[in-house]
This record gives C-alpha cells, sequence and structure tokens, in this order.
C-alpha cells in the first residue's frame, strides 16, 4: 500500500539546462533495445512504448500522476477528468501516469475507466518511474503542465496539486475552492504566465524504483 505525505515537489534534474523562471526543463528517454524488451519503459496501457515528453515542439502536455489505491487520488479523480476535458478542449494533451511496477494492466485499465479518466487521458504505466524522475513527481495526486522544447525535452509551467479538496493529510473539504490546475491550463493555453506555478500537492507518496 503507498502511504500519505505531505511533500513539497523537490527537482531532481536529468537534463542539461535549465530555465530558472517560473520553469524547469525536463527530458524523459523511453526507447527499448531491439529485440530485448525492457520492462521499465512507459508504455501506453494498450502495450507500446510511450513518451509524453516526445512531440511537436510548442505543443501543451498535461501529465497527471494517479494511484488506485491512494484515495486522495481517487477522491480527486472527478475534477481531474473535468480539468482534463477542459484542457482537451484547449488543445492541450493529456496523460494520466501510473508509477507502479506490481499492478497489471488490467488493473491499471479498469481504474483509468471506472474513474473517468480515460478516454480523455491517454493512461501510461511507469514501472521504471522515468516519466516521474523526469518531471520530479513525488505524490499521487500531482499535476505538471509542460511546453514541449524537442528531442524528448519539456519546459515545466505548473507542477503541484490539482485543487485544494484536502488542506492536509484527513482534512477534506466538501468542495474545493481554488482549482488551481485548471487556472493553470487556461493561463498556459492562452500564452499567459501562471500565475501559482508550484502549490504544493497533497497524497501518497510515490516510491522509487529499485
Amino acid at each position: 500500500m503507498v502511504g500519505e505525505m505531505h511533500r513539497r515537489p523537490q527537482t531532481r534534474w536529468l537534463c542539461v539546462g535549465c530555465a530558472f523562471a517560473l520553469s524547469l526543463a525536463v527530458s524523459c528517454t523511453s526507447v527499448p533495445t531491439a529485440g530485448h524488451p525492457d520492462e521499465s519503459v512507459p508504455r501506453a496501457l494498450t502495450g507500446e512504448p510511450i513518451d509524453p515528453l516526445d512531440g511537436e515542439p510548442g505543443t501543451l502536455v498535461l501529465v497527471a500522476f494517479v494511484g488506485p489505491e491512494c484515495p486522495i487520488a481517487n477522491a480527486c479523480a472527478p475534477y481531474l477528468a473535468d480539468d482534463a476535458r477542459t484542457a482537451s478542449g484547449l488543445g492541450v494533451e493529456c496523460f494520466i501516469v501510473y508509477p507502479f511496477h506490481d499492478l497489471s494492466m488490467t488493473t491499471l485499465r479498469d481504474h483509468a475507466r471506472d474513474f473517468g479518466l480515460a478516454p480523455t487521458f491517454v493512461a501510461v504505466s511507469d514501472p521504471g518511474r522515468r516519466i516521474v524522475r523526469a518531471l520530479g513527481a513525488t505524490v499521487t495526486p500531482e499535476a505538471i503542465l509542460v511546453r514541449r522544447i524537442g528531442q524528448g525535452r519539456a519546459e515545466i509551467l505548473y507542477r503541484g496539486r490539482i485543487n485544494d479538496l484536502y488542506s492536509a493529510i484527513g482534512r477534506r473539504r466538501p468542495q474545493p475552492i481554488h482549482h488551481d490546475l485548471r487556472d493553470a491550463v487556461i493561463a498556459a493555453a492562452a500564452g499567459q504566465d501562471v500565475s501559482k506555478p508550484w502549490p504544493p500537492a497533497i497524497g501518497c507518496i510515490i516510491e522509487q524504483a529499485d
């Protein structure tokens, strides 16, 4: 079981060169060797290797980390699904990432379906925590909004909570007051700076790969 803890995200650098204002350059390489499948490579739940950071430069991408056994992530899922629909309508590509090595693809597909996260999100299994390390995620749920730079690199525009449904572990509001992720998506899609890019995420710790 994944434990619960309130932590402020810490960055782990995996690239050379970073922008020091409100964004960070990151990269995530996930190319398996031919004939020797790498089980740590991120894969879509249909089985093919996938890298959310790889794509047309300038495009916006929302990557949200979730966990089937995290009650906070599950409680935030309906709001996350709503934010993804808003983001998708603004041309933002949306991915949910499951950073677990011990859960089957069937379990992850069932969770994405049952919590309304698919098909708006492309669901990804990240058993080796490659995407986790590339983006500096620490808990589920946590959302990262990036702008692709090219060659599998991206600029972080927002990293933090979905909203303030939880003010602390064990302290849940009836409804969220501030929709931080949604506001960040709308601002970025309009070409504006995100006013609050680093609100701490509250949730269940993502265990690092061995």
